[in-house]
C-alpha cells in the first residue's frame, strides 16, 4: 500500500517522517519514483501532471493539497469513483495572509510608482492618507477570508 506525493512546493523528508509515525503500514513514494504503479492506492498532489493516472489502477483517493480543489475534481483524467479531498495546511494559509498584507502595503504606500519614478530619476511624492479611511472587502468564506 503507497502514497504517491507529487508536490513542487512539500519536502518528501518530512512527509515520509510524520507517515512513518502516523501509518507506518503505507510507503510514500514520490513522484519521478513511483515504483509499481499498482501499489498506490493515494496521490497527495499540488498539480496534475500529464498521464499521472496511468496504470495507477487502484487508485482510491487524491488529497489536493492547495485552495480550490475544481480543478481536479473538473480534471477529465481523474479516474471516475476516485474521492478528491482538500488538505488545510496552515502554512499556506499563512502565506496567503502575508502575500495579502505585504499586496496592500504596496499597494498603499504607492511602492510600484515610485520605483517606476525612481528610474527616471523623478521624485514625486505620492499622498498615504489615513489607515483608519482605507476599506478592503475579502471575498470568500473559506479558511483564508
Amino acid at each position: 500500500m503507497a502514497l504517491m506525493l507529487i508536490s513542487e512546493y512539500e519536502d518528501p523528508k518530512v512527509w515520509r517522517q510524520n507517515l512513518s509515525q502516523e501509518a507506518p503500514d503505507v510507503e510514500l513514494r514520490v513522484w519521478q519514483d513511483a515504483g509499481n504503479r499498482q501499489d498506490i492506492i493515494m496521490l497527495a498532489l499540488d498539480h496534475i501532471p500529464d498521464g499521472i493516472f496511468d496504470g495507477l489502477d487502484n487508485l482510491k483517493c487524491i488529497q489536493f493539497l492547495g485552495h480550490g480543489a475544481a480543478g481536479v475534481i473538473q480534471h477529465p483524467d481523474v479516474p471516475a469513483g476516485v474521492g478528491v479531498a482538500r488538505l488545510k495546511d496552515p502554512g499556506i494559509i499563512r502565506w496567503m495572509v502575508e502575500y495579502t498584507v505585504a499586496y496592500i502595503l504596496h499597494h498603499r504606500q504607492h511602492l510600484a510608482p515610485y520605483a517606476a519614478n525612481q528610474a527616471k530619476a523623478l521624485w514625486e511624492r505620492y499622498p498615504i492618507g489615513e489607515a483608519a479611511d482605507v476599506h478592503i472587502g475579502i471575498l470568500g468564506l473559506g479558511s483564508i477570508g
